[in-house]
């Protein structure tokens, strides 16, 4: 994983975050969970798992429970899909507005 810059917020980390793990998928969908990201973005997988949640209300990502964890699915046709970090931020701050 990248190195995260020290003036970047909660969001530019999972913007960061997702990025990276785009740029290193393959195929059609790309299967995360809260606790991967978090651990990679190095904030909390509550923090993740309720960006997630808002993500998946608006259709960027499909997200369900499984064995009592939640397992989102990100596929090729999500706006998220890319691994240009600035845009999955721009996406990830108007979704908090």
């Amino acid at each position: 994983m990248k190195r995260l810059p020290h003036d970047c917020g909660i969001l530019c980390r999972v913007a960061i975050t997702l990025a990276e793990f785009v740029k290193n998928a393959y195929g059609q969908v790309l299967t995360l969970s809260p606790s991967e990201v978090a651990k990679a973005a190095q904030i909390s997988p509550y923090v993740v798992g309720q960006i997630f949640r808002k993500l998946a209300e608006v259709g960027y990502m499909e997200c369900r429970r499984e064995n009592k964890r939640l397992c989102c699915f990100l596929t090729r046709n999500s706006p998220l899909w890319t691994a240009d970090s600035q845009r999955i931020n721009q996406i990830l701050e108007a979704l908090a507005e």
